[in-house]
């Protein structure tokens, strides 16, 4: 009994001293990899407009990050397919590149809410597995865009930005949006001599690039928007209505010019205007009120043009004055002879 309990002690402290090795190399192991892992915490909720949705907040996410864990607990009911909005919109979280691992785990998602969230950057490695997204939106973050970002958002309807600066944008940013339907540039800044990643987004249907402090419209771009139907470049710093704005625009039910610092309108404006299209010139130096198509008959072509007048080219004021002026002297001389 004595031997065999010695026998006992003796396989005890060698399977102890073996495995001791073996067992710290395992909790290395599991804490380095703790340590590297990143995890994501949601909280799971329905919006006001009945989308279950993942909100994310207070979270950090690096660019050299391995892809991140996710955790949280849903709603009773429910799981991952059934999210349909991503809102990372917390001016506490710290995203430098949106984590494509939500957007896997979360399939179905259709909204991406990522205004507030310290993106770095926006590149299509982030987005390429937002295949049924309509609608995204940025806000207060500086991040440069990668050419083609969005290729992977083949459903993309809906792009709001707000106070993004698109100085040094790629003119591929934009490429592959081929669905882009409703753009919104708010308090953005622009290099206006580099607007040509405006230029492949054929599609849009509503355009707004407002309060940015824009000196001269988007001519080049818009030319490439056949099916615009609301134009708003309210708030800036316009100085002149032109005709390349509304010419071709078949389906235009809006231009919104509000609030800019406008002083002439081109006679030839009148010619060009499409039927039932409105025009807001309100807070402008030229006039201060919304108007329908001008061919109507409740609003004559003659009565426009006059209402207009102060409007037009000053070269044509000056022609105007220097014809009056003639035809004064010489009723002037006439009454002299007389």
């Amino acid at each position: 009994e004595s031997k065999l309990d010695m026998c006992s002690v003796f396989a005890l402290i060698r399977n102890t001293f073996f495995s001791l090795p073996v067992f710290i190399v395992l909790l290395l192991i599991i804490e380095i990899s703790l340590v590297n892992a990143a995890a994501i915490m949601c909280k799971f909720m329905t919006d006001e407009f009945g989308r279950y949705t993942a909100v994310i907040a207070d979270q950090t996410f690096k660019a050299e990050d391995p892809a991140p864990k996710v955790y949280g607990r849903h709603l009773a009911g429910k799981k991952n397919s059934d999210v349909r909005v991503i809102d990372c919109a917390n001016k506490e979280n710290k995203f430098e590149v949106f984590p494509a691992t939500l957007t896997q785990i979360f399939a179905n998602t259709e909204v991406l809410m990522l205004q507030n969230s310290g993106l770095a950057k926006l590149s299509y490695e982030s987005f390429k597995f937002t295949p049924f997204v309509k609608i995204m939106m940025f806000a207060n973050d500086n991040f440069s865009i990668e050419a083609g970002v969005f290729k992977g958002s083949v459903s993309l309807e809906v792009l709001k930005f707000e106070e993004i600066d698109f100085s040094h944008t790629q003119p591929e940013a934009f490429d592959g949006v081929d669905d882009l339907k409703i753009l919104s540039m708010k308090k953005c800044k622009f290099n206006e001599s580099n607007l040509s990643f405006l230029e492949p987004i054929s599609s849009l249907s509503e355009l707004y690039i407002t309060q940015s402090s824009l000196l001269h419209p988007p001519l080049k771009a818009t030319q490439n928007m056949p099916l615009l139907k609301i134009l708003d470049l309210s708030g800036n710093k316009l100085t002149y209505l032109h005709n390349d704005l509304v010419e071709n625009k078949h389906f235009l039910e809006l231009l919104d010019l509000s609030e800019n610092e406008i002083n002439e309108i081109q006679r030839t404006l009148l010619e060009i205007w499409p039927n039932n299209a409105a025009l807001n010139l309100e807070g402008n130096n030229c006039i201060s009120q919304s108007f329908g198509h001008m061919g109507t008959s409740d609003l004559p072509l003659f009565d426009v043009v006059l209402h207009f007048m102060q409007c037009f080219h000053q070269d044509e004021h000056e022609e105007n004055k220097t014809s009056e002026e003639e035809e004064e002297d010489v009723i002037s001389k006439s009454q002299e002879t007389t």
